[in-house]
């Protein structure tokens, strides 16, 4: 309804839920791998970490994506595809609303277009509701 109403929102307001979930996945994984001296854990943690952390900046990331004058370090990142560009963001907010759900790089939604994934996910949802 309104696209640019995540411009609005402070850090907190923009990331705090998924930072909340990376916190407790990191606690869960460190609670439960029974050494981090062993390669195994070291390598658990080191991923859990790296994904909490790109996971947690997601939302940021999409917020620059919705803003006219993003910062300039997020247009530098968006300029060479690390983060998600406006203009490859933009048809996600156009009828019939059906595509581009990514929304740190994007990459990942032509793949998922083609595998029918979000057709699959309303499809499912709609039976479901």
């Amino acid at each position: 309804v309104n696209p640019t109403g995540i411009v609005d929102h402070d850090w907190i307001e923009t990331n705090g839920q998924a930072s909340f979930v990376a916190l407790i996945a990191l606690f869960v994984v460190a609670a439960s791998i029974p050494s981090v001296n062993s390669w195994v854990g070291a390598i658990a943690v080191t991923t859990l970490a790296t994904m909490a952390a790109l996971g947690a900046w997601a939302n940021q990331i999409h917020k620059w994506a919705h803003m006219t004058n993003a910062p300039r370090g997020a247009r530098a990142l968006q300029h060479i595809g690390l983060a998600l560009h406006p203009d490859d963001h933009a048809y996600h907010h156009r009828a019939p609303h059906d595509r581009g759900y990514c929304i740190s790089t994007g990459w990942m939604n032509p793949v998922l277009a083609r595998l029918g994934l979000w057709s699959w996910l309303e499809r499912s949802l709609r039976r479901t509701t």
